[in-house]
């Protein structure tokens, strides 16, 4: 792919460094883990991030709720509720980089290691609270306890949060109390800005292993697709930088970066000399029960293994650590598009 600057003239090494440079995006976000103790083992159908989004949700919207059987998009106060803020995210603004869309990327993701069809009593459940909904963490804690309480699935099986913690420290100061700011962390962006072109010509070619650890549903050409480049893979993750960051951080891009009809379809150099190696992938669908719809979806996408060589500069390795945070592809807030790094 060839990307050109504001003259229509090829970039040259020194220009796509520089060009990064131009390029500021930050991020704040709460990673809490919260410890879970099920009153008798219990077995998830599937995803168990699928099940929490749904308790917390419905719990949210019950504590937070003041206009009950009023809609979200009816309501005055969609754009300071707790519930509609983060489940339905509409935009007070339309940002360029949203044209077309009235609601935002939600601010929150869901993580936990339990394996779906497989007996368990106890779960780290990992929510991950970004930009504003930091501060509105406390009712999501609120109203996970109150999901504890009522139970989950059919059996309506109760648990307990044993503990919540945060950068490795406990932020519980009390049964129904927690810390409110401990352990707020920023991703950045990073360059190699002290020598730019140095940065491109003298890389060390590297091999990283990335494990999806739940299924990942990248769509290419406005298809779900189970093979996809390093390229299309890189550019996945910056979109996703570029839409989280200016909803809920900071972020600067170049003008010419732009393109009037989608400003981030194409971002600029990505995985020069990049490719994917080798690959152990395969589609894997989980089924969800939607309460919008009444009825049991799937919601499958790509799992399995794949290596990634080239000269993969500080850019692509932040790209990478903003998808271990943040997830890739559609469908995070469910849990979905997870994965780790690992040595190859």
């Amino acid at each position: 792919m060839i990307f050109r600057n504001f003259f229509g003239y090829p970039l040259q090494t020194e220009e796509r460094s520089i060009y990064w440079i131009l390029i500021t995006m930050r991020l704040q976000y709460r990673r809490l883990e919260h410890q879970i103790h099920f009153l008798k083992p219990i077995v998830f159908p599937t995803l168990p991030s699928f099940l929490f989004r749904s308790i917390l949700g419905n719990q949210l919207k019950r504590l937070t709720c003041i206009f009950r059987g009023r809609p979200c998009r009816d309501c005055g106060l969609q754009y300071t509720c707790a519930y509609s803020w983060i489940f339905e995210t509409p935009l007070e603004t339309k940002p360029e980089i949203l044209e077309g869309r009235d609601r935002g990327s939600h601010p929150f993701l869901i993580a936990t290691e339990t394996i779906p069809r497989q007996e368990t009593q106890t779960l780290t459940l990992t929510l991950t609270v970004i930009g504003k909904a930091i501060e509105y963490y406390p009712y999501l804690f609120y109203a996970l306890k109150k999901a504890g309480e009522i139970g989950v699935l059919k059996d309506r099986v109760p648990f307990e949060i044993q503990d919540v913690r945060c950068e490795g420290k406990s932020i519980l100061t009390g049964p129904d109390s927690i810390h409110p700011t401990w352990g707020v962390q920023q991703w950045s962006l990073h360059s190699n800005q002290t020598n730019p072109s140095l940065e491109d010509t003298i890389p060390k070619e590297v091999s990283i292993r990335v494990r999806l650890e739940t299924p990942l549903r990248l769509r290419i050409n406005g298809k779900y697709t189970s093979t996809f480049t390093a390229e299309q893979f890189f550019a996945s993750l910056y979109r996703r930088a570029v839409i989280l960051c200016s909803l809920y951080g900071d972020t600067s891009l170049p003008t010419q970066s732009l393109n009037a009809k989608d400003p981030i379809q194409t971002p600029p150099i990505l995985c020069d000399g990049v490719r994917i190696v080798s690959s152990d992938l395969r589609w894997s669908d989980l089924i969800y029960f939607s309460s919008r719809q009444r009825k049991v979806l799937k919601m499958g996408g790509v799992v399995g293994e794949f290596v990634l060589k080239g000269h993969i500069r500080l850019i692509e390795q932040s790209l990478l650590r903003f998808g271990e945070l943040f997830h890739v592809g559609k469908n995070t807030a469910f849990g979905l598009g997870r994965f780790k790094l690992l040595q190859s």
